[in-house]
């Protein structure tokens, strides 16, 4: 499904709140820049406000993108329009953002930590987190199973921002989005993140 531009006929009017969610390493920095040029391509304002520590792996890490006119930095909770994880355990615990009618699109995968393989902590599991996020409009894709397909498993990122842009919360055409994907990755990339973009698109069938 591509996005419906109808609803962004007036682009002065458009004002997009989203949290990208994961751990560190997985690739979040890439869908908020992105996210960020393809708004500034379109002379929008946009902010992106990442949590501190955002290339250390093994931590939460949190970037909100905010497209439009916003007075803050960081969307409060309740307000976020979508809510895009790179595992389910960060979707789960960002929830709290969501507005109402919101939507989540989450990589159906668990990133266990060292912790847990020691029986220090143990994770939710994974039905109980599914059932969390499944209380909103939400939608599950196995995008590290597309990455693998493609023979790059980097581009998990690529894979959901495809899969978020299909459920229409985008205020981008086709053509803009993979633009701004082809701007930000380095030149010999590109086609895979590409493509990894529209089989994410693929994956979700709002």
């Amino acid at each position: 499904m591509l996005s419906d531009m109808s609803k962004w006929s007036n682009r002065g009017d458009i004002m997009v709140d989203l949290v990208v969610c994961g751990v560190g390493g997985q690739g979040i920095v890439l869908i908020s820049r992105v996210l960020a040029r393809a708004a500034l391509l379109l002379g929008l304002h946009v902010t992106v406000s990442e949590v501190r520590g955002l290339a250390q792996r093994e931590g939460s890490v949190s970037s909100h993108i905010r497209i439009g006119d916003h007075g803050s930095l960081t969307i409060a909770e309740g307000k976020a329009d979508a809510v895009v994880s790179m595992e389910l355990v960060e979707a789960a615990r960002n929830l709290r953002y969501l507005r109402e009618g919101g939507v989540v699109v989450s990589n159906d995968y668990i990133r266990y930590h060292i912790p847990h393989y020691l029986g220090i902590s143990k994770f939710p599991e994974r039905e109980d987190l599914i059932k969390m996020i499944g209380k909103h409009r939400a939608y599950l894709v196995n995008a590290r199973k597309i990455a693998e397909s493609l023979g790059n498993i980097r581009v998990v990122n690529s894979v959901m921002l495809g899969a978020v842009y299909s459920t229409g919360v985008l205020p981008f055409s086709l053509k803009e989005i993979t633009d701004a994907i082809s701007e930000s990755v380095p030149e010999k990339y590109r086609d895979v993140n590409i493509s990894a973009f529209k089989l994410g698109m693929e994956a979700v069938r709002p």
